[in-house]
Formats: structure tokens, C-alpha cells, sequence
């Protein structure tokens, strides 16, 4: 649609705080290989051929997913919280290209979804972050970075018995997953200070 094209032109022009939309050979290097094939290499390079080959005719669009990626590990890094929207909302307006222009085949609906819900989570729409991690699962139903993400979340909005019960799921799957622990840990230090809280009032 022709007004995302607007959103996306004006969102990386009109903002000086931020960086260029595009990420530099530094931030390139920490991306998934398929956003060195599509950004950093020639069309005929023969990891650009084996990605094209890959992902398919939707690989004209990766892009999208790539420059939403780097403003998502510029979010991590900023330390100003209007830089930090800026890099949320830009980063937001690809994912929502990606998801208008790419074909139910697309193989990487898993890594989008889940981005999506990154985003939204972040800025702090828990509901959409939620239904996003839904969608991946489908895709990817014993995903462990979007039921981790949905642990968390469920933590943060201090649903702590559904945050548990994802744990448990999780570990299931993944028993010596170190950060399962730590998570757990934080459910009970939560539920304690939501519990010595309810007692002083």
C-alpha cells in the first residue's frame, strides 16, 4: 500500500536523532546471513543465490525484516528514550510491510511474528505482543524464544500462575535451560513484594 511507503520514507528522513534506516557493516555483521545476502552482497554473489533460493520469490522483501532487526538491537543500545521510540516505531512500520507483502510460504513467518511481538512488548502493548507469539507458534509450535517471550510477559503483567505453567512447558522441552531460574526466581520475588504490598495497605 502506498501509504506505508510514506510511513517508512518519512520515518527514516525527518528523524536526525537517529541512525540511517540501513545498518552499517558493523550492525550488518551481528544480522542473520540472509540480510548480508540482500543488504551487503551483489545480486549473483552465490550466498545471495543460495538465500534467493531458500526463501523464495519473497526474498525481494527481506529487507524489511532485516532493517527492523537493526533497529530493534539500536533500541537495545540507546540509552535516550525518544531514540529508543523512534527505533521501536520504525522498526514496527517493517515488520508491518513484511507482513502485508509476503506470501503464506514465506519461511521466516516464525522470526516475524516474533519480532512483532518484540516490538510490542516493548512498547508496552501486551495484548498484541501476545497474540503475535499465538501466530508464530503456529509456526513453529515448540518455539522456545516465543514461549520464553510469553513467560515473560505474562511475568511483567503479573499473571504469575500462567507465567509458571509456561515455564513448566518449557522445561519439558528444554530441562537444562539455564534461564528457566532465573525466571522462575523473579516469579517468586514478584509474587512476594505483590504479597508484603497487600499486607501494609
Amino acid at each position: 500500500m502506498k501509504w506505508l511507503w510514506y510511513v517508512l520514507f518519512f520515518s527514516c528522513s525527518a528523524q536526525a536523532a537517529v541512525k540511517n534506516i540501513s545498518p552499517d557493516p558493523n550492525e550488518l555483521a551481528s544480522l542473520p546471513s540472509y540480510c548480508k545476502a540482500k543488504i551487503g552482497l551483489a545480486s549473483d554473489h552465490p550466498t545471495t543465490l543460495y538465500w534467493k533460493n531458500i526463501i523464495g520469490k519473497d526474498f525481494v522483501h527481506i529487507h524489511h525484516h532485516c532493517f527492523a532487526l537493526a533497529d530493534l538491537n539500536r533500541f537495545y543500545a540507546s540509552a535516550h528514550a525518544g531514540e529508543r521510540q523512534d527505533y521501536l516505531n520504525r522498526a514496527k512500520n517493517n515488520i508491518d510491510y513484511m507482513m502485508e507483502h509476503v506470501g503464506k510460504q514465506y519461511p521466516l513467518w516464525y522470526d516475524t511474528y516474533l519480532l512483532d511481538a518484540k516490538i510490542a512488548h516493548f512498547d508496552k502493548r501486551h495484548d498484541d505482543a501476545l497474540k503475535s507469539l499465538q501466530h508464530a507458534l503456529t509456526y513453529k509450535p515448540k518455539g522456545i524464544r516465543a514461549q520464553l517471550l510469553e513467560a515473560d510477559i505474562y511475568t511483567e503483567i503479573g499473571e504469575f500462575a500462567l507465567a509458571q505453567a509456561k515455564l513448566d512447558e518449557i522445561k519439558l522441552l528444554a530441562p537444562t535451560l539455564r534461564t528457566l531460574t532465573q525466571r522462575q526466581q523473579r516469579i517468586k520475588t514478584l509474587q512476594a513484594e505483590q504479597s508484603n504490598a497487600a499486607n501494609t495497605q
